[in-house]
């Protein structure tokens, strides 16, 4: 499936209005972040590894997007046209996948049957052309990414 410019902007804009709708913008780091369930979000439109785009982020005082329930996740996965990285992944590569923040275990019902162990993928993606779910993927292919920080008045 090919994506053009013009759907990947679209869905930049559905999801940026969505955000909006659920929360205030005033209550995150920049104005490119959008608040919602608590939380300060950003779609980055950038292509990077997994591993350049959690450098990036925690350079920026931020992490890869990360999803407390079903319902966090399904906020963004039902609004996407093309993938992105998560913060989830496969230290150990024993099929035991944690959120990168805190080593928490994921329990999502977004996998796409289940991780798959194929290959060398132990980053998460939400994956546009697998039926917008939540998989394992290829570290080194470049993705656009998500990520999130708290509001600012908890960094006060």
């Amino acid at each position: 499936m090919t994506l053009t410019l013009h759907g990947v902007f679209f869905s930049f804009m559905l999801i940026s209005l969505l955000l909006q709708v659920l929360g205030q913008t005033d209550n995150c780091p920049t104005e490119h972040h959008y608040f919602a369930l608590g939380k300060c979000y950003l779609l980055v439109d950038n292509f990077l590894t997994w591993a350049d785009a959690k450098a990036e982020r925690e350079s920026s005082n931020s992490f890869l997007a990360e999803f407390e329930d079903d319902k966090e996740a399904y906020l963004f996965i039902s609004t996407f046209a093309s993938n992105f990285w998560i913060g989830m992944y496969d230290y150990k590569r024993e099929k035991s996948w944690v959120w990168i923040s805190d080593n928490e275990t994921v329990n999502m019902a977004y996998w796409n049957d289940r991780p798959q162990y194929l290959y060398n993928e132990p980053c998460g993606v939400i994956l546009y052309s697998q039926g917008l779910r939540i998989r394992n993927y290829v570290c080194d292919s470049q993705q656009y990414y998500i990520c999130m920080s708290l509001r600012k008045y908890l960094h006060s």
